[in-house]
């Protein structure tokens, strides 16, 4: 997706190993933005903006561009303007609905069942839910995964990633015993493959019924995280959830989600990324 970005101090020019990203629309009062597409786009310009100084990025290009005017990339629209007497206020984006209980995408991204209201919000603005004509749907690389624009005026405000599944799809997690792990999947897609870790241990199925149920045992240490990968082969599409361990007591977990078993001194400082999960 185009990204605009721009330098730390927007007095002075940006080096392109060294920028942060632009939030809201195409105004600016630094010097000049960064564009960033994919290597098979080529944005184009009206006679108001200078786009110069292409650079190999991730995945991509980096564009510089100044002046005041429109910036088109594909189907998208962009009002630019650099050297302003203020930047645009940001914009958001903000995902509501029934979401899987406890399953997070990427550790922190929810899990949507269903249909979600999308609300926006300018500035300062009060925040409201957005008609469906100003929202733009693009199917994202990951299984279940989409990506909402806020389009007013043909122009991009604002994008919001979404990961969401038919109400239909259940994920079950039960602790049997210790260490014992009880997994049910139903309503999934035909053909889907699964693979359940915990640790270093997993259990793999492939679903033939839309229903999958799976054993999984670990030794010594119980695991604090449970990780559930689901992959389409016939896409290559897949997505890599996250979940704590169903205990029937609660935990704690350090922030690489690993289970706290005894007395530790930790620093306030290093208590960043610690979870407290309660039965």
């Amino acid at each position: 997706m185009p990204s605009f970005w721009q330098a730390t101090d927007v007095s002075e020019e940006a080096e392109t190993d060294r920028l942060k990203p632009l939030t809201g629309a195409g105004r600016t009062r630094a010097l000049c933005l960064w564009l960033l597409t994919s290597d098979d786009e080529e944005p184009e310009t009206d006679a108001g903006l200078t786009l110069d100084e292409i650079e190999s990025a991730p995945y991509g290009f980096l564009w510089r561009i100044s002046g005041k005017g429109v910036l088109l990339v594909g189907d998208r629209r962009y009002r630019i303007e650099t050297k302003a007497e203020n930047d645009a206020p940001e914009a958001q984006l903000f995902a509501f609905g029934m979401t899987l209980s406890g399953w997070r995408a990427d550790g922190h991204i929810p899990v949507h069942s269903g249909d979600v209201a999308i609300h926006g919000q300018i500035g300062t603005g009060f925040p409201r839910q957005i008609p469906e004509p100003e929202l733009r749907r693009i199917k994202g690389r990951a299984l279940g995964a989409e990506v909402v624009e806020w389009v007013k005026e043909d122009e991009t405000l604002a994008r919001i990633r979404l990961i969401r599944f038919p109400t239909s799809i259940h994920l079950g997690l039960r602790e049997e015993a210790a260490g014992q792990l009880a997994f049910t999947a139903d309503g999934l897609e035909p053909n889907w493959q699964l693979k359940l870790n915990a640790g270093e241990h997993e259990a793999t199925g492939e679903q033939k019924d839309r229903t999958v149920r799976l054993m999984l045992e670990t030794s010594g240490r119980t695991p604090g995280l449970v990780r559930l990968r689901l992959s389409e082969p016939a896409t290559g599409r897949a997505l890599e959830l996250q979940t704590a361990w169903p205990a029937r007591t609660g935990m704690l977990l350090d922030p690489k989600g690993v289970r706290l078993d005894q007395k530790q001194p930790v620093s306030v400082e290093a208590l960043k990324g610690w979870r407290a999960l309660v039965s």
